[in-house]
């Protein structure tokens, strides 16, 4: 066990006993700074980053099994359609996901989901870094949690939160990377046409799965919102490559295309903290709640 792993363990444990908001904020300090420490143990309830995960969205460790057993029993298929077109395609192509997981249990628990929160194309998408993580009734009360508590204006009808969000991107876009911004406004015309995916899943579409899993450990405990910030991140270190590119539809595939990395996009776009607004970044903070 690493001296890293040691320490971590131990504030994890000291905020268990203790309980206060210093220490939950030492937490995700040394998470935002470090990462969560390999766990030897990849997938389960009790894995060190779900425990971390558990603990950043603010759920129970442990679930009653016969509440859950009720929920995905009960007579509601208002979404199934939907459900069921985007189910499938959740990680299409990921072996190790579907390794983990399968169809009917997706579907089971983005339907079980719906009955609270209702459903979008999208919704499938923020379940499916949960499923790839831990079993079937932890991955439903942490993506409820996520929708619920954190990004219910993600989710309504009209995506207002993400609309709200676009928009926050395209002035903190604006003011990081002028030239940047616009040459993709030039070329594309719309912030609208490439970011609604990435803001609405967290950048949950981006590859590989293995760094989302780690942008997903720094957007938990810094707050939702620091995902437009990775997002703009993840665009400027795409820099070169968009800025030599003329054509519009070919600085899309170039965005849908890169590959993340979790450690340059969040010391990035931690260092963009102090060179947004207040103002500007109190919208940021609020934009994602009803």
């Amino acid at each position: 066990m690493s001296a890293e792993y040691q320490e971590f363990i131990k504030l994890l444990e000291f905020h268990t006993q203790e309980s206060c908001i210093d220490s939950l904020l030492t937490l995700k300090s040394y998470v935002l700074i470090h990462g969560i420490p390999e766990d030897c143990s990849e997938f389960g309830s009790d894995t060190l980053r779900a425990r971390v995960w558990k603990l950043f969205l603010g759920i129970r460790l442990h679930y009653d099994v016969e509440s859950y057993l009720e929920l995905v029993e009960s007579d509601h298929f208002q979404f199934i359609d939907k459900i069921k077109d985007d189910g499938f395609r959740t990680f299409k192509g990921n072996k190790v996901f579907w390794q983990r997981t399968d169809e009917s249990t997706v579907i089971r628990v983005l339907n079980t989901i719906s009955l609270d929160c209702g459903y979008v194309q999208g919704v499938n998408v923020l379940l499916g870094p949960f499923l790839y993580l831990m079993p079937e009734m932890d991955a439903y009360y942490c993506c409820h949690s996520l929708l619920t508590d954190h990004i219910p204006r993600y989710i309504t009808k009209n995506l207002d939160g993400v609309v709200e969000g676009i928009h926050l991107l395209d002035m903190i876009f604006k003011l990081l990377d002028h030239e940047l911004y616009e040459h993709i406004i030039l070329k594309l015309m719309d912030l609208r046409i490439f970011s609604v995916r990435y803001i609405l899943t967290l950048m949950a579409n981006t590859q590989p799965l293995e760094e989302v899993i780690k942008l997903w450990d720094a957007i938990f405990a810094f707050g939702a919102h620091f995902n437009i910030l990775i997002f703009c991140a993840y665009l400027i270190t795409l820099r070169k490559e968009i800025l030599n590119e003329p054509k519009g539809y070919k600085i899309s595939y170039i965005i849908e295309h890169g590959q993340v990395n979790s450690q340059i996009l969040i010391k990035l776009a931690v260092s963009f903290v102090p060179q947004i607004p207040v103002d500007i970044f109190d919208q940021l903070i609020s934009h994602k709640h009803l």
